[in-house]
């Protein structure tokens, strides 16, 4: 295929493939929702959350007016959450909701915990919606469609369903509780996952958070989130596993995940040379960008320049560490996709 063939949708592809590319692909795969996007768009938080519309008006704009070649939704980590009980509050237009109330206060709230149908729960149902707006969008520009799946370790672990004191506690205190729970948790992210590649998400972000962080996770928890993870690859969708953490003492087992790429965190916590270090060949890498510091606070020149570096090193996609922070300037976003058009060429997977 020659270079001036690829779509957005055949880099990507060819990256999570480890086939070579004309370019670094420099997709939206993690949360692109900003307040400069918001004004270009005129689809703004709160009600991108609970719109599907304005959800996929703003988050066309990511294409539209920043250049990233690639669509995500939704904006928020507790989609799935909410479908299960969790109440969240503090909707504003410049940051995203917290959890006010969580459904499982004891051990005998698990058994009690139903899981609803993702095209009937409020949010879940949003954003199935919404992709089947965006869904024929894509297909015209030839761009991937890009959701967020929750893993369930982290959904269970992390404070959307049970005060992260408390689920800490019954870790240390009861394990088996924990247990049952992110068993059941996972049949919610199975049936999500299962909408959204049936309304027609090309990728799966599978968020595995910082659930890792949790001493038991590797013996305990992750076998879970592994098998919700092969399940959803035979659906016939690429995956990228998320994690937002220090991935060092598990990275083996990220990787084990069978997921076609691994999104690291920014620069300062692992670099990208090291992360390839590690994985090799076995995964493609998605990140390289710091979104707190570099693409909120920096030049765009300095956005190109750490985009360069990423890309040498090994990135494969060219993304940020983690969600584009809601004051992340529209100029630094554009900057950012420059930088892969530019450097593109120098990435491990380019054609030579």
């Amino acid at each position: 295929m020659s270079s001036e063939e690829m779509t957005y949708r055949d880099r990507l592809f060819a990256a999570f493939e480890r086939d070579t590319y004309d370019r670094v692909p420099c997709p939206g795969v993690t949360q692109t929702g900003t307040v400069d996007l918001m004004e270009a768009s005129g689809a703004y938080w709160p009600d991108a959350h609970k719109d599907a519309e304005k959800m996929a008006k703003l988050a066309w704009a990511a294409y539209e007016h920043a250049g990233l070649e690639g669509i995500r939704i939704p904006f928020i980590v507790y989609t799935e959450a909410s479908a299960l009980g969790t109440k969240l509050y503090k909707w504003r237009r410049d940051m995203q909701p917290m959890v006010e109330d969580v459904p499982i206060k004891s051990p005998e709230d698990i058994d009690k915990l139903e899981i609803p149908d993702p095209k009937e729960a409020e949010l879940t149902s949003v954003v199935l919606k919404a992709i089947e707006i965006l869904k024929p969008k894509c297909d015209a520009a030839k761009i991937p469609l890009t959701v967020m799946v929750i893993a369930p370790a982290t959904m269970s672990l992390g404070g959307a369903l049970v005060d992260i004191m408390k689920v800490m506690m019954w870790v240390k205190t009861n394990i088996n509780d924990v247990v049952k729970l992110v068993e059941k948790v996972s049949e919610m992210s199975l049936a999500f996952a299962e909408a959204v590649v049936d309304a027609g998400a090309d990728v799966i972000f599978y968020n595995v958070g910082i659930s890792s962080r949790v001493r038991e996770y590797p013996e305990v928890f992750f076998p879970i989130d592994r098998e919700v993870a092969g399940k959803i690859r035979k659906m016939g969708v690429y995956m990228i596993a998320h994690h937002c953490s220090d991935p060092r003492r598990i990275i083996n087992e990220l990787v084990s995940l069978g997921v076609h790429g691994l999104s690291i965190p920014e620069p300062q916590m692992i670099s990208v040379k090291e992360a390839r270090e590690l994985v090799g060949d076995r995964v493609a890498l998605v990140g390289g960008m710091d979104q707190l510091h570099t693409l909120i606070k920096k030049s765009p020149e300095d956005v190109m320049k750490q985009a360069k570096i990423a890309i040498e090193e090994g990135i494969d996609v060219l993304a940020p560490g983690c969600g584009f922070g809601p004051k992340t300037p529209l100029a630094n976003m554009r900057a950012m996709v420059e930088a892969a058009r530019k450097f593109g060429h120098l990435a491990r997977l380019a054609k030579k």
